[in-house]
């Protein structure tokens, strides 16, 4: 409602918020004209927070800056050994130094079913804005990217554009 807005809007966003693009997009809201989503998951069991059912212990840092939504004065040091605790719910003490909710929320979430808000693949068939897919050769979430564009394809949606670059996550 700004003077200078003709009230059509577009989202851009890296991993995280890339994947808030896509329920946005799901959301089917008038004014959104179109989405950038760049590295985005779509699937947490098989690709983000989980690896096809393996809770990804690299997140551990991430869940550590998330916790507070600032980054901690010092990166957290551990090795290996603090790596081997079980069970997984005490690894973020073991690592970081302190109770995660979202660690502790992805241990608990290792079902299909958990997660299924969450993934909006299920979803693109009512998404008609253009989108442009973009991720990079050397992401851990690339195979997601194509997925998204693949199933925009399938469904008939126009103006669908793929960008793969030499770069990896972010």
């Amino acid at each position: 409602k700004q003077p200078w807005s003709n009230g059509k809007v577009g989202m851009i966003g890296v991993s995280y918020n890339a994947q808030v693009e896509w329920n946005a997009a799901a959301g089917a809201h008038p004014a959104l004209a179109t989405i950038i989503p760049m590295m985005p998951g779509t699937d947490h069991l098989f690709y983000v927070p989980f690896n096809h059912g393996i809770l990804f212990l690299g997140l551990l840092n991430w869940a550590h800056i998330m916790e507070d939504r600032t980054p901690p004065s010092s990166t957290p040091d551990y090795g290996v050994q603090e790596l081997l605790t079980l069970p997984l719910r005490d690894l973020d003490e073991a690592t970081v130094g302190r109770d995660l909710k979202i660690w502790n929320r992805w241990v608990e979430a290792d079902r299909p079913g958990d997660w299924s808000d969450g993934n909006f693949l299920k979803d693109t068939a009512g998404i008609d804005i253009p989108v442009l897919h973009i991720s990079g050769w050397w992401d851990g979430e690339s195979v997601a990217t194509k997925l998204n564009y693949e199933a925009m394809k399938r469904h008939g949606k126009e103006n669908q554009w793929l960008i793969y670059g030499p770069w990896p996550h972010a």
